[in-house]
């Protein structure tokens, strides 16, 4: 069988998307030839004018957006869809990851118009709720796809696709077009997942070419309650050390990469695996053999996390860790369930960044629970852990309620008169949406003024010299 991979915009462009290397190593170890259609970077670079699309400031498009953007780039959309049809797939499986799903859809009717038999999959839907799947079995005739898989995807789009190539329909749970894999097949061993492959990518063509992303577990073993992330994939399962050290020594020898990004929700679920990966690659051949290759990701914090263990990451090539350390307040960080406080938080920056380690610090403005003395605590902790910071990061909008967080299915529980996701307010009036404008832009001023670059929705807005780096 031959399939074809695709990915349309909008998606990050510092590397290839992990999901799309997966699937395509997943496909080729089962014997199948992939075509690998990355309409995503290749539109960014064809069309000039439509770039402002990719920025994070505005990413949270709405399908008016996405109808604007296929009426300025049609001829574009056109022009891919035949290519991919002229590659004369047996299936083609669209990863609907991020702020895809719209372009998907538009690319995707142009793909049938051109070979109306050719069978389209949609994959990469992560619900943090079975509830959501309506949605998509009421609308599911609108949607030019034969098949939507929804929940984790490794085990259950190969075997979609075999089935469709061949004319079948799917042997999982389903109601006409909507295929239920919420509750699986899993990947149960990550050690049994293949190398990711970048192959088909041409890694030149991204902002970052000598950098790549990659995922080492699933899931997220924190709890927090303004988050759905820990939703979507059901159990929290890693790689063990070992077989993330092959990992990043098959793909520095294929494709001589100098730098790693964890794209895992935490780095650090399980401890004994990352010490195991970090002893291999603190080891001096080691070093040698990937040519200093440095990594990244985000943890969290936990009692593990000493000035040791930090030694012990740096040697390995930890060039930068990111905390979502979200608020100054002990208050408040049991009420999102963060399972620390704020001391274990600055004594946690200061070991890392001791180390040599760039230290990044999310801060979340306006969480439901926070009543203005909260956020004095954190502006004070801010100060406080200065010398412990490289990078300070901001979303824009503050404390959004995501649908089926736990702030939104029990908004009483966290004192919200509603839980409308960015104009709600608390019921005591005392936190609405105006008020975390103001408290997010005290916040910005107070980050600056300490001389902290910044970091808003994942876009550098400030740099600078900044105390201990």
């Amino acid at each position: 069988m031959k399939a074809a991979l695709v990915l349309a915009p909008w998606y990050r462009r510092e590397s290839p998307a992990p999901d799309l290397g997966m699937a395509a190593a997943l496909l080729k170890s089962r014997g199948h030839e992939v075509a690998v259609c990355d309409f995503n970077n290749h539109l960014f670079q064809e069309n000039r004018r439509t770039r402002d699309y990719w920025k994070f400031l505005v990413a949270n498009h709405s399908e008016d957006d996405a109808d604007s953007f296929f009426a300025r780039t049609r001829p574009l959309f056109e022009e891919y869809a035949a290519r991919i049809a002229a590659a004369r797939p047996d299936a083609a499986a669209f990863k609907v990851i991020g702020h895809t799903i719209e372009n998907a859809a538009h690319l995707a009717r142009a793909l049938k118009a051109r070979a109306p038999g050719l069978p389209v999959v949609f994959c990469g839907v992560l619900l943090p709720d079975r509830s959501l799947l309506d949605g998509f079995r009421l609308g599911q005739e609108r949607w030019p796809y034969d098949y939507v898989l929804c929940g984790e995807d490794e085990l259950a789009l190969p075997a979609v696709l075999e089935s469709v190539g061949r004319g079948a329909a799917p042997d999982l749970p389903r109601q006409g077009k909507v295929i239920d894999c919420l509750d699986g097949p899993h990947v149960q061993d990550l050690d049994s997942l293949p190398h990711f492959d970048f192959t088909d990518f041409d890694l030149s063509g991204f902002r970052m070419p000598d950098r790549l992303e990659l995922f080492m577990s699933k899931g997220c073993p924190r709890r927090c309650s303004f988050c759905v992330d820990w939703k979507t994939e059901r159990r929290y399962r890693c790689m063990s050390g070992r077989r993330i050290y092959e990992e990043l020594a098959f793909q520095q020898r294929r494709h001589g990469i100098r730098h790693v990004t964890f794209c895992d929700k935490t780095i650090d679920g399980d401890v004994a695996s990352l010490r195991e990966f970090a002893e291999a690659m603190a080891r001096p051949a080691a070093r040698e053999e990937l040519k200093g290759l440095t990594w990244s990701g985000d943890m969290m914090v936990r009692p593990e996390l000493t000035p040791e263990f930090f030694g012990l990451l740096r040697a390995a090539g930890c060039g930068g860790l990111g905390f979502g350390i979200e608020s100054g307040s002990d208050k408040v960080l049991k009420d999102m369930r963060k399972g620390f406080t704020a001391e274990q938080a600055e004594k946690t920056l200061a070991a890392a960044r001791g180390a040599g380690i760039h230290v990044s610090v999310n801060i979340l403005v306006g969480f439901p629970t926070e009543a203005r003395e909260d956020f004095r605590e954190t502006l004070a902790f801010v100060e406080r852990a200065r010398a412990s910071t490289n990078e300070i990061r901001v979303t824009h909008l503050g404390c959004v309620v995501m649908e089926k967080a736990d702030l939104h299915n029990d908004p009483g529980r966290f004192g919200l008169a509603d839980a409308s996701p960015e104009a709600w307010r608390s019921a005591d009036g005392g936190n609405t949406h105006e008020e975390r404008v103001r408290r997010f832009d005290e916040l910005c001023d107070r980050v600056l003024k300490l001389d902290i670059p910044l970091r808003v929705n994942s876009r550098l807005t400030k740099t600078g010299r900044a105390v201990g780096r």
